[in-house]
């Protein structure tokens, strides 16, 4: 099946629409048209897996992470800062507007973080043996799976 992406989640997941309902997909982004498989079905909405982008978003940039994708961490790092930004804004405005009936014209605009990269200054990392060593990991995406990993950017 093939949709265009018209908005971003609040989780990072593109949304276009299937059947006219509303269909979640984990690495897409808006403007891309993607081709995906159904995985979950709900009375409102669908979950998806992405199977190939047909047509790339302008805004796509390789992520800086090499566990990108598999951790569930960071699912804008694959957008163009400036547009996580502003994405991340209007998700805010969004969410302000629907659950607090606050305008958006008292929202004031996203300061932007001038080193997008090691600002964290707490985070959680499990420790896991492997191949006899001590390491530090991350939980594979919907799971309690372990992935060994070296370092975060965050």
């Amino acid at each position: 099946m093939e949709t265009k992406i018209v908005r971003l989640g609040i989780n990072g997941e593109g949304i276009g629409f299937y059947q006219r309902k509303p269909v979640f997909i984990k690495g897409a982004l808006v403007d891309e048209v993607v081709e995906f498989q159904i995985t979950k079905q709900f009375p409102k909405y669908y979950e998806g897996k992405l199977i190939k982008i047909v047509q790339k978003s302008k805004n796509r940039v390789k992520p800086n992470c090499k566990v990108q994708g598999k951790c569930d961490g960071c699912p804008f790092m694959i957008l163009d800062y400036k547009k996580q930004v502003q994405e991340k804004y209007n998700n805010l405005v969004q969410t302000l507007e629907k659950y607090a009936n606050l305008s958006s014209k008292v929202i004031m605009p996203v300061v932007e973080n001038t080193r997008p990269f090691g600002y964290r200054n707490q985070c959680k990392l499990p420790f896991v043996m492997q191949h006899g060593k001590l390491v530090n990991a991350l939980y594979l995406e919907n799971s309690n799976h372990p992935y060994a990993i070296d370092t975060c950017l965050v």
